[in-house]
């Protein structure tokens, strides 16, 4: 069997609802040659028969033999792929067709990137976003500093080259914010390269990881810049954790876990934070 330039990683649980459309933004991408690594992590829906309609023998199905959180399955499924180029794409979200195609075009082109990524779309009930917004740049080469100051790129724009995920250790068991964590590692090590265009969908919906565990994930993030501590934009990054931990801890009626974290080094981006959004108020 050939080898793929490109290995789709799918985490699955339970993720019916969205499946077909996630699985068709794969097969309508006009690049080809690629894998699917469709990591089922022991699913209780029709998350398995759907995949068994799409007979393709770049479909490679793989049961979890144990229900662990994302970053560990992303981590298991990741050991099985032979691509050049990993992917990773969850069950609600999507791919625009030429997202591979013009990635590809991109790092082949230039330098030794370990990974590239572009802008991406969040749609679903009353959020319609680009991000980062077609008003900034995208940073490329050296992006380490800005990543760890604050995440502006979507997991499903991305694409890891393989050896330098291998490299920075892989993904991680973090629950929430695993990609965030390799991210950081492979940027530390690699250039990056960008595309100026939005070649993925994130779906905004109830059910959201991302949503259900927020302070699950500003925990994991805080964890995660320590370890690039005493770097200075390690440093600005956790303070703006903190900060947004605290505006969380706001809304939650949790004043003294607010008041903990911005006792703990949040209080100044907790300012420019409030100001700045005052002034956009005033603006609008």
């Amino acid at each position: 069997m050939s080898i793929p330039r490109v290995s789709v990683l799918m985490n699955c649980f339970n993720g019916a609802r969205y499946l077909r459309p996630a699985l068709e933004s794969i097969f309508n991408q006009t690049m080809p040659d690629w894998e699917l690594l469709f990591w089922d992590n022991q699913s209780t829906d029709e998350s398995a028969s759907i995949v068994s309609e799409y007979r393709d023998v770049r479909i490679r199905y793989l049961p979890a033999p144990a229900h662990t959180n994302l970053g560990e399955a992303r981590r298991q499924a990741c050991a099985f792929a032979r691509g050049e180029w990993v992917g990773v794409l969850d069950t609600d979200d999507l791919w625009l067709p030429k997202k591979l195609e013009s990635q590809l075009q991109i790092v082949e082109a230039g330098s030794d990137f370990g990974m590239v990524y572009s802008r991406c779309e969040e749609f679903g009930g009353d959020v319609a976003r680009i991000q980062p917004s077609l008003n900034d740049l995208l940073p490329e080469g050296d992006v380490f500093s800005q990543l760890a100051r604050g995440n502006f790129i979507s997991l499903s724009s991305l694409m890891y080259r393989r050896d330098a995920m291998t490299s920075a250790g892989g993904f991680q068991p973090y629950q929430h914010a695993a990609d965030y964590d390799l991210s950081l590692r492979v940027a530390r090590e690699n250039p990056v390269a960008a595309v100026d265009g939005v070649y993925s969908r994130y779906r905004i919906h109830e059910t959201n990881a991302s949503h259900r565990q927020t302070e699950v994930g500003l925990n994991e993030c805080l964890e995660i810049l320590s370890k690039h501590l005493p770097a200075p934009a390690a440093a600005d990054g956790i303070r703006r954790i903190r900060a947004h931990y605290a505006c969380w801890a706001l809304r939650q009626r949790k004043i003294l876990c607010a008041f903990q974290q911005l006792l703990k080094g949040g209080m100044g981006a907790f300012c420019r934070m409030s100001w700045d959004r005052l002034m956009r108020v005033k603006q609008s």
